[in-house]
């Protein structure tokens, strides 16, 4: 039973033919069919799928629950009514409103979908702007763990001087293992720099924080320690003012730089001064022997 499910698209690439001819090859002794679901069922291109609409799956929810809900567990039956509620508010759209914006859709596919496709191009260009800044500049290292999400929304980076044992989850250093990166928050409508304290050895990380709330003129991120992730310093790169029409690429990009220019000028100096100042970070670490 091949399932294909469409809520704010519409078929494209004759895939239905694709997906059908696919199960075949690889399950040549089976009865193939195909469901077409779809907010109001629409009809399919290929005669090998059935129309099936959200609808029609809320009706059947419905009839089970009528029949069977009195013996079913509370839990599961309360997860059907959320389930079939959600998909009329949200998917069928039992509004006029909801019917409106089904029709624009296919009368404007086109450019809902080149819409769709740059919704996230001040911020893939501002992800280019911070990967440089951070390439060209000497001790640092640009780890690629967030480079290829699509919504470009993080960028990650580390002190190489940082990169000891102590500072490592593992023996290996590298993404994940350290203890101790800078983030980019590279979001919609502003941008900002933090500085985490990520899941390892409690012991270290308690010290960590310690030494940022002893150093409340250097660090003014949260004010008390997370189980997984605290921030203890944030910087902010890109207020909402910059995303707003009026202001073009080069003017944030230029405001970019600026603020990276002062985080290397003042607050990268005096953080790694506070680092430096902790003993135990570079003190030798005892191995078992071989």
């Amino acid at each position: 039973m091949i399932v294909e499910n469409k809520i704010w698209t519409t078929e494209h690439s004759n895939q239905l033919d694709k997906y059908y001819r696919f199960v075949k090859e690889n399950y040549p002794n089976y009865r193939v069919r195909g469901i077409y679901l779809a907010p109001y069922g629409d009809k399919p291109s290929h005669e090998k799928y059935l129309p099936l609409s959200y609808g029609a799956v809320c009706d059947i929810l419905d009839g089970i629950l009528g029949d069977r809900g009195s013996t079913m567990h509370s839990d599961v039956r309360m997860s059907v009514e959320h389930y079939t509620g959600m998909v009329r508010r949200n998917v069928v759209g039992d509004s006029e409103i909801a019917r409106l914006c089904q029709r624009l859709y296919r009368e404007h596919q086109r450019a809902f979908d080149l819409v769709f496709q740059h919704r996230f191009a001040t911020q893939e260009t501002i992800r280019r702007t911070l990967i440089a800044l951070i390439r060209q500049t000497p001790g640092l290292i640009q780890d690629g763990g967030w480079v290829n999400y699509p919504s470009a929304s993080y960028v990650d980076f580390a002190v190489e001087d940082w990169d000891v044992p102590r500072l490592q989850v593992g023996s290996l250093s590298g993404r994940g293992n350290r203890i101790l990166e800078f983030v980019f928050g590279n979001y919609p409508d502003h941008l900002i720099l933090d500085l985490q304290i990520r899941p390892g050895d409690e012991a270290t990380r308690r010290k960590l924080f310690d030494m940022a709330h002893a150093h409340s003129d250097v660090f003014n991120g949260d004010k008390n320690p997370s189980e997984e992730y605290s921030h203890i310093f944030r910087r902010t790169m890109l207020p909402p003012s910059f995303y707003e029409d009026n202001v073009g690429p080069s003017e944030r990009e230029q405001e970019v730089r600026k603020r990276w220019d002062e985080f290397l000028d003042k607050d990268l100096p005096r953080i790694k001064e506070c680092l430096r100042s902790e003993t135990w970070i570079w003190e030798p670490v005892e191995t078992d022997p071989v």
